[in-house]
């Protein structure tokens, strides 16, 4: 044993073990574990502490239930566990012994959940994620997902939930720790079970929701409680909520004031545009999941499409915006017969720039339904934005491909309208909403014709040419072919100065191209 620090010595000792074939070694070294722990994870010699480490890792390996027999090894570890924290000017480089004892020290930990049902070292592992060591951590993520969130023990993954409101209030722990807690032990958790819910299996009960009421959505509106936590812990109780709303919302009627009092906190109160967004997507979760006051979900409508569009994730505002659709108010409707939502939209796209326009442009290419009985109010913008979209100095690929789209929706408007009119009787017709049967004006049509006329035949770059030409083109057989808009003339006076410069076969040629 004294030689232990020896690489040498270290390596023939571990192949012995490792073999399988010197059980009365195996033997003598678990007869020895209080021994070893300490005078070398313990003792003054800092250079016996790997050797320990790595000799450690092969019996928990080897033995099954030696840690569950001798259970102060975890309580050594632990000690060296936090111990380890780097020094945060140390923390952001690379420090190779510091590595390999994580490791092994991660190992250990989870071999000895595997063996017994120690939730509390869960708590410890998580915290390795806090630590800036420039480590892979997937092995230990992969492991906390498998261990916990898919574990088929009903009982342990309560206790974990159960533990864990006990666990928060601890202020010896961080924020940062609380919210990698949230992220990969919680909320999976609380996912799985949803997806794969056994009407047997009651995971949550009364009393874990007025844990987490108590603990976090009681105190997010008192500015004080939470007044040190940071973006990443606000992202993840969001992340956290959105899932109770959206699959545990029978149990959150006595506390739903205090959810969506969270979600217009941070919707107010923060600078950080995705905290923002996450905020928006819980109160879009929230509406449609309980009846809401119209005023608010209009509200929500218009901060979403108002939110800054150069930065942040779009992802998470269409998704947003995409779950409050079916909320809107439909029936306040004014004089113009538009219902609010819609009248604000359109003011929307006047009063922005082209962010705003692309973010709204994408929202109707991905609710066409919901546009499509206010599509007067969108369609003649949309004509005459063409240009802008594709044809100006600033476009881009992404804008290009989505005014595709827009005369894509547009004209599937106008078959749906066609469809309606074909089929309903003059006196149906009479008494019909104008805006089921409202057409596309002629001018209108012939100024997006002649724009995919532009389009297909404008110079694109390389990479983009192979998908933006079979777009427009097919596009462009659809619009004026047989079943397309066969009253509509083409204009090329777009193109009378080229045709006029033509002076050779090879400029043709081009042209053909």
């Amino acid at each position: 044993m004294k030689h232990l620090n020896f690489p040498h010595h270290l390596r023939t000792f571990r192949s012995i073990i490792q073999a399988k074939l010197a059980p009365n070694l195996e033997r003598e070294l678990s007869s020895r574990t209080s021994f070893i722990v300490t005078n070398f994870l313990r003792g003054t010699d800092s250079s016996l502490i790997l050797p320990a480490m790595l000799v450690f890792q092969d019996i928990a390996r080897l033995m099954p239930t030696w840690i569950e027999e001798n259970n102060y090894i975890i309580d050594a570890l632990l000690e060296l566990w936090y111990s380890e924290v780097p020094q945060p000017e140390r923390s952001a480089i690379i420090i190779p012994d510091v590595i390999q004892r994580h490791t092994l020290i991660l190992d250990i930990f989870m071999e000895a959940l595997r063996q017994s049902p120690r939730i509390d070292i869960l708590f410890d592992i998580v915290s390795v994620f806090t630590r800036n060591l420039g480590m892979d951590l997937m092995r230990t993520t992969h492991f906390l997902y498998h261990h916990v969130a898919l574990s088929e023990d009903i009982l342990f993954r309560r206790n974990v939930l159960m533990r864990f409101l006990t666990w928060f209030d601890n202020p010896s722990y961080s924020w940062s720790h609380k919210a990698y807690f949230i992220r990969y032990i919680i909320t999976p958790t609380l996912l799985v079970h949803a997806n794969r819910r056994d009407p047997k299996e009651q995971l949550l009960d009364l009393d874990f929701i007025g844990g987490i009421h108590r603990i976090i959505w009681h105190r997010i509106p008192d500015t004080d409680a939470f007044s040190e936590t940071d973006d990443m812990f606000k992202i993840e109780a969001l992340h956290l909520t959105i899932v109770m709303v959206q699959h545990y919302s029978v149990f959150l009627e006595d506390v739903k004031k205090d959810i969506i009092r969270c979600a217009w906190h941070y919707i107010t109160t923060t600078d950080d545009i995705i905290v923002k967004q996450t905020a928006y997507l819980l109160a879009a979760h929230f509406y449609a999941m309980f009846q809401t006051p119209q005023k608010f979900i209009l509200r929500a409508w218009t901060g979403l499409l108002r939110s800054p569009h150069s930065e942040g994730r779009a992802l998470v505002r269409q998704e947003a915006l995409g779950i409050l659709a079916p909320s809107l108010p439909g029936s306040d409707t004014g004089e113009s017969g538009h219902p609010q939502w819609a009248k604000t939209t359109r003011r929307l796209l006047a009063e922005e720039g082209i962010g705003q326009l692309i973010a709204i442009y994408q929202l109707i290419v991905k609710q066409p339904q919901l546009f499509y009985p206010v599509r007067s109010l969108f369609i003649p913008h949309m004509a005459n934005s063409l240009n802008k979209l594709g044809m100006s100095s600033t476009s881009t690929f992404e804008s290009r491909m989505l005014s595709i789209d827009t005369l894509q929706v547009i004209f599937t408007w106008e078959e749906q309208a066609t469809r309606s009119l074909r089929s309903s009787s003059v006196a149906t017709i009479e008494s019909t909403n104008p805006e089921v049967i409202w057409l596309t004006p002629l001018a209108f049509r012939e100024n997006m014709v002649s724009y995919v006329v532009r389009l297909a035949t404008a110079h694109h770059e390389q990479s983009t040419r192979g998908a933006v030409l079979p777009r427009a083109l097919s596009l462009l057989q659809t619009l004026v072919g047989p079943n397309g808009w066969t009253d509509v003339t083409v204009g090329l006076r777009f193109f009378s100065r080229l045709l006029e410069n033509v002076s050779s076969p090879f400029v043709f040629s081009e042209i053909a191209d």
